[in-house]
Formats: structure tokens, C-alpha cells, sequence
């Protein structure tokens, strides 16, 4: 039979151990706040990856497109199940995170580069541009 004092402390090992166990349980990740969402159009293949960004001005809508090995993986699973016909572009919504402006990409062509975290939506770019305006 427990007597009382032999309760007061299994119950305070029994507390004492529940309180480090849950010191010892990792924190919730903070909310993605380092990059930003991104729509726009994408083209991949040869000496290209351009991203051109929905909203920007003309002379900054050109950006080299670098995909973190997460991101690479999503990538290649959503487009294996896309089966519409080939077409010159993508449309795309991903969160990224993006350079100053500079040269960037093949031969310095582009004015940024983003680094593309998680990808959020892809389909084939069909008879109008990615940011809704007819092409």
C-alpha cells in the first residue's frame, strides 16, 4: 500500500518527469516568413530557367529560376502529372526568396535570381499569359 508520503512522491517523479519530457519535444517551426508567393510564368529546358514575375516592371521581369532539392522534387512529381500537350511555358505560384537586382542567369540576360523554396501550383501555360491577360 502507497502511504501518503510515498504518493506525494511518485507523484512529484511522475510530474517531474512530464515537465522534461515536454522541455525535450521540439518547438513549433515559426511561421515561413523569410520568403514571399510568387505567380507568374516559367520557362525550363537548355541554358534556361526564366521566371517572369506577374507585377513587375518590364525592365525587372526577368528572373533565373534556382530550385531548392525540395522544391526540385515537387516540381518533377506535380509536372509527371500533368498531361496536357507540351507547351513554351508554365504557370506557376511558389515561394521563394529573391536577390537584388543584378545580372543573373545565362549570360547575365536576367535582373534577379530567386531561390525557389515550395512550390504551390503549376499548370501549363495555355492561350493567355500567367497573370491572366490574353497573350
Amino acid at each position: 500500500m502507497l502511504t501518503r508520503t510515498g504518493f506525494t512522491a511518485l507523484a512529484a517523479l511522475v510530474f517531474s518527469a512530464s515537465t522534461a519530457s515536454a522541455q525535450l519535444r521540439a518547438p513549433a517551426p515559426p511561421p515561413d516568413t523569410a520568403t514571399t508567393e510568387y505567380l507568374g510564368a516559367y520557362q525550363r529546358g537548355f541554358e534556361q530557367s526564366w521566371f517572369f514575375p506577374c507585377g513587375t516592371p518590364k525592365d525587372d521581369n526577368t528572373w533565373w529560376v534556382t530550385l531548392t532539392d525540395d522544391a526540385l522534387r515537387q516540381r518533377d512529381s506535380i509536372l509527371a502529372t500533368i498531361t496536357a500537350p507540351t507547351t513554351k511555358g508554365l504557370v506557376v505560384r511558389w515561394r521563394g526568396t529573391v536577390s537584388d537586382r543584378m545580372p543573373a542567369g545565362h549570360m547575365g540576360h536576367g535582373t534577379r535570381y530567386i531561390l525557389v523554396s515550395k512550390i504551390l501550383e503549376i499548370r501549363p501555360l495555355l492561350g493567355a499569359t500567367a497573370c491572366g491577360l490574353k497573350s
